[in-house]
């Protein structure tokens, strides 16, 4: 009499009970599921925005970047520093500020007073057309009137061609742009050459050339 007095409810939910488990668990589990595409979609809803902002800074990027590689580089790699150094009119408002120095330096040189270039002729000629002692002492009484070049120039001289002649006066040819030709004469051979003599920064002269002269005047 008591197992029939039992609530048919109490005894459908014990025959069920596992039916229903398994119904609770699917139910959960459909839940579950929902809420976790829900999230995907969220996510993937949103994930187009933050893309399309580096899609589209790349977009700019391989502009400037994709030239740099862009024919192996080296082209755009000259471009970019012609670029850079056109982009720098400014520095080169240095040399501007330098050009007084320069300035400077060429009024200084300009400020040495030339000294009497006849000296340094007459000196010239008279150790040129005088080939006592040999060669040696030849060159050693020219080397104080002669530039270097000259110098090295006369040590090829053969001093057996070098005449003894007696020196008068040398004339004035030309003169210009720190320089002064000149006509040496002597007694027995005249207008023997015709000399170049140059400028020094010290503002002394040197004979820099020679070459033959003319006749006797």
């Amino acid at each position: 009499m008591a197992e029939s007095q039992k609530s048919p409810v109490i005894t459908f939910l014990k025959e069920k009970a596992a039916l229903i488990a398994v119904v609770a668990i699917v139910i959960i589990a459909a839940v579950y599921l929902g809420i976790t595409r829900a999230s995907d979609t969220d996510d993937s809803a949103a994930a187009p925005e933050p893309t399309a902002a580096p899609t589209a800074v790349l977009g700019d990027a391989p502009d400037g970047t994709a030239e740099t590689p862009a024919g192996s580089g080296s082209p755009t790699a000259s471009e970019g520093p012609q670029d850079g150094t056109g982009a720098l009119p400014a520095p080169t408002a240095a040399p501007e500020e330098n050009s007084p120095v320069e300035i400077h330096v060429g009024n200084a040189q300009q400020a040495v007073e030339a000294s009497d270039w006849r000296p340094v002729a007459d000196g010239f000629a008279e150790a040129w057309a005088n080939p006592d002692g040999g060669k040696d002492a030849w060159l050693k009484r020219l080397r104080p009137y002669v530039t270097d070049s000259l110098y090295r120039s006369f040590g090829y001289t053969d001093i057996s061609n070098i005449p003894d002649d007696e020196y008068l006066s040398s004339s004035p040819m030309e003169e210009g742009g720190g320089t002064m030709s000149f006509q040496s004469h002597f007694v027995d051979g005249g207008n023997r050459f015709n000399g170049l003599l140059e400028i020094q920064n010290d503002g002394t002269w040197l004979v820099k050339t020679i070459r033959s002269g003319g006749s006797d005047s």
